[in-house]
């Protein structure tokens, strides 16, 4: 499906959820509500494992974005004259200090390392992550395609996982 859409099939025990962030309760069951392009914030969230949507999470209040938990930028390339990519993730909800996590860049099912890519967690501040990209020294390239990024908590082996598309 173009522009990133993709087709997911419904779990037969998918649930909807409703929330509401600006008043941290239960939300009503209102039905899902159209986008408002006035505040622009997000109003639902899908949940997908093993490749089937498990869960709907739906904002009620219209008070907040449901998507500000993580939000990821890139810039770069990796190519002959850029041999970084900076990932930058606000409200990532990680604290402490950039030694105590570890980063991997994966493909997009997960299960394999990026060969010629090393990242490097460059800063953590105020909840923002910084993750940098770089070529090894054979001058690898990125090609365009989906990736995830893997943080992990030394202290307790928690995962967390950003999907990039480049």
């Amino acid at each position: 499906v173009g522009n990133g859409l993709q087709n997911v099939a419904l779990d037969d025990d998918a649930q909807i959820v409703y929330v509401n962030q600006d008043g941290d309760k239960a939300g009503s069951d209102i039905g899902v509500n159209g986008f408002d392009k006035i505040t622009g914030y997000a109003n639902a969230a899908i949940v997908v494992s093993n490749g089937k949507i498990d869960a709907i999470i739906i904002e009620s209040s219209n008070e907040c974005d449901i998507l500000t938990a993580s939000k990821l930028t890139a810039s770069g390339t990796l190519d002959e004259t850029q041999n970084t990519i900076t990932v930058t993730i606000t409200n990532a909800g990680l604290t402490g200090s950039t030694s105590d996590y570890s980063v991997a860049l994966k493909d997009a099912t997960n299960t394999t390392d990026v060969a010629g890519v090393t990242p490097t967690i460059t800063t953590l501040t105020d909840g923002t992550l910084t993750v940098t990209l770089g070529e090894d020294a054979a001058g690898t390239a990125l090609t365009s395609g989906t990736y995830t990024l893997t943080v992990t908590k030394t202290a307790d082996s928690s995962t967390t996982t950003y999907t990039i598309s480049i």
